[in-house]
């Protein structure tokens, strides 16, 4: 059983449970057929590590009872999609099935897979959004505080503040509202724009709010597997230790952030991260599953250059609480990659990464 993943299937957009499609197995980059995969050597452009350090620090220790494999290989299990839309929903569990969920209303995850989508972007040209669903797209829901958007509240409709919600859009590190729309189980999809400046005398065309954040996405789906629900808030605890140690503040409702950057309050003060709890995303024999986004220009202050690692998403597998400052040092600040853990990443074009 496998995520939610929003696969092409021209002409006809299709949905799917299933997070290895049929087009290729999870397999070495090398043997898979040309042209359905496109891979860029971590080696190449990246620093490398061949083990996580040891922690110089006590940290939690990993639940004995946990089962976890660590035989078989994790290289390049990760889905092959394009964007990685992650639903605020504010709870940290759901049902086995996302788009299942009778508790979770409105089910975003379910109208997605119904393709009962309405797009009210007002970005024209081939960044709008309407071209967005002819990509692979991996749905999730995430622990983060279901915020209501700008345009609900600056309109004080507490109507539209219950039937809707932001989503983060990863790698394109963009945020997007999800509002219930037409009253026949649509949703009305928009990205958060960046606030006009009242400077200009020509009106510009809108740009998206860019996601200024690191984001850390911890698989925390109790009610698949109890592994990764397990090892998850153990996980997120390490991080937020780890990372305000290193001087990145942690934001506990990030797209509270966003709201109120997009109505002209920065809300950004330094180095920034936020971590939330997700539903499945695969592989739950390999818990802990991490995805670390890196936001295009991203840098842990005190005079450092961009991270080698801004604008990509990488997966680590078999993270255990004693791992996590490792990462926090190597990945984050250093912008190494750690071989033993890693599963595989993709970068803003959508592009697998791998070493």
């Amino acid at each position: 059983m496998l995520p939610l993943l929003l696969r092409r299937h021209p002409p006809r957009l299709s949905w799917s449970s299933t997070l290895r499609p049929s087009r290729f197995p999870l397999q070495a980059v090398a043997s898979l057929p040309p042209g359905h995969l496109q891979a860029s050597i971590l080696r190449n452009s990246h620093t490398t590590i061949e083990t996580c350090p040891s922690p110089t620090r006590a940290c939690a220790e990993t639940p004995p009872d946990l089962d976890i494999d660590q035989t078989s290989s994790i290289r390049n299990a990760v889905p092959k999609y394009d964007q990685h839309l992650v639903i605020a929903t504010g709870r940290s569990d759901w049902s086995s099935k996302i788009e299942l969920d009778v508790q979770q209303e409105p089910n975003y995850a379910a109208a997605l897979k119904r393709r009962a989508i309405h797009n009210t972007d007002g970005i024209a040209g081939d960044g709008s959004l309407e071209s967005l669903w002819q990509r692979s797209i991996l749905v999730t829901n995430s622990s983060f505080p279901g915020v209501p958007p700008p345009q609900a509240a600056s309109k004080g409709n507490r109507e539209a503040q219950g039937t809707s919600t932001m989503a983060y859009l990863l790698p394109a590190f963009q945020y997007l509202t999800l509002e219930e729309g037409d009253g026949k189980g649509k949703v009305s999809v928009q990205r958060v724009l960046q606030p006009n400046n009242p400077s200009e005398t020509m009106p510009a065309t809108p740009q998206p709010l860019p996601v200024r954040e690191l984001v850390i996405l911890i698989c925390g789906h109790m009610s698949r597997d109890k592994r990764c629900g397990i090892i998850a808030p153990l996980l997120k605890v390490e991080f937020e230790r780890s990372l305000a140690r290193a001087g990145i503040r942690v934001i506990e409702n990030p797209f509270q952030n966003a709201m109120d950057d997009a109505q002209g309050m920065d809300s950004q003060d330094g180095p920034t991260a936020t971590i939330g709890l997700v539903s499945h995303i695969g592989g739950h024999k390999w818990a802990g599953n991490v995805i670390i986004y890196t936001p295009p220009g991203f840098s842990t202050g005190n005079g450092r250059k961009t991270s080698p690692m801004a604008g990509t998403g990488l997966w680590y597998g078999r993270v255990e609480p004693k791992h996590v400052p490792g990462i926090v040092e190597e990945t984050i600040i250093k912008g190494k990659v750690i071989e033993e853990l890693l599963r595989g990443g993709i970068d803003s074009q959508g592009e697998f990464l791998t070493i």
